[in-house]
This record gives structure tokens, sequence and C-alpha cells, in this order.
């Protein structure tokens, strides 16, 4: 796996689940900078939307100096 070198050089994008004391679950969309793993965006939602996502990333390219590579896994969250 690519190590970073920089901080400009790689950010992970990936989907996690957690759940309230009560059981209900809800996701989240984060967005880590993988060279000294400091949070760039967090989405806590009750549900995941495409739309939400691509708002998100979209926010980020006016907010922040882009990285030169996203790192992403598989998952069918990023499936339409």
């Amino acid at each position: 796996m690519f190590v970073p070198e920089n901080w400009y050089e790689v950010w992970s994008a990936y989907f996690m689940t957690d759940a309230l004391y009560h059981g209900t679950r809800f996701p989240t969309f984060n967005v880590i900078n993988n060279f000294n793993q400091k949070v760039v965006a967090i989405e806590v939602d009750t549900s995941r939307r495409a739309e939400r996502t691509i708002q998100i990333l979209d926010h980020l390219t006016t907010a922040r100096e882009l990285p030169l590579m996203l790192r992403v896994d598989n998952g069918p969250e990023l499936l339409v």
C-alpha cells in the first residue's frame, strides 16, 4: 500500500455505521488525510444518499486544497 510522504498526497473516504444507546443505527461518511490521520470531513445522517455524498465531496473541492489521490474501498455504498 502506498504510504504518503506529504499531507496533500492521499485522502481516504469510507462509510461506517454506528448505533445509539437504544440500538438505532446510523451511517457516517468519513474523509481522512492519510499522512497525518486528521479528519477532513465527517457526515452523520439518518440515511445514505448519493446526492449528499456528492455535495460533501463538491464542498471539499472549494473549501480545501485537494490531494493527488482519493482512496476508497469497493463497498456497495459507491455503486450507482
